[in-house]
């Protein structure tokens, strides 16, 4: 009795899916979605769904998707995949005499430089305070190559090696 059995469901299962309880479709009546148009008509589902007056499946959304924040710009400077769109992104937010301020800070790996900038500010605070970290990172620049090196070493020598650490 298995055995008969197994034979039967082996051979039900290579039957295409049958519904017995399906109705025929006939005409517009027995469709299943009447959003959809019948394949004869030309002017789409759109227009199908307003000469009836049902509501559209989907409505147009014509608003601009919300930016990043800064935090998460920052975040994606140190992905991969997202590295060139957020330093683009970030670039936009920038002043441009800030610039190389910021391709430094991204050179080098500097986030926390980088998220204090723009840690809970407006698109105007990012902007000044982007600024301002720009003009003292020139001046700190500029300070450092112009104070020779130090005067009382002697030609250069080298300096002393690091004290051994003690041994317990």
């Amino acid at each position: 009795m298995l055995q008969l059995l197994g034979l039967l469901s082996s051979v039900l299962a290579l039957f295409p899916e049958m519904n017995a309880f399906a109705l025929p479709r006939r005409g517009n009546y027995f469709r299943s979605d009447r959003r959809m148009p019948p394949p004869d008509y030309e002017l789409g589902a759109e227009a199908w769904a307003r000469e009836r007056g049902l509501e559209p499946s989907w409505y147009p959304v014509n608003r601009p998707k919300p930016q990043p924040s800064w935090n998460r710009l920052v975040k994606d400077l140190n992905r991969r995949t997202t590295k060139d769109r957020a330093r683009i992104m970030i670039e936009e937010r920038v002043p441009p005499e800030a610039f190389e301020w910021l391709r430094e800070m991204i050179k080098t790996e500097d986030w926390i430089a980088l998220r204090i900038v723009g840690h809970d500010r407006t698109e105007e605070e990012i902007r000044g305070r982007a600024a301002m970290a720009a003009m003292r990172w020139e001046i700190e620049r500029q300070t450092a190559e112009a104070t020779p090196p130090d005067s009382t070493d002697p030609a250069g020598a080298a300096a002393p090696p690091p004290a051994l650490r003690p041994r317990f």
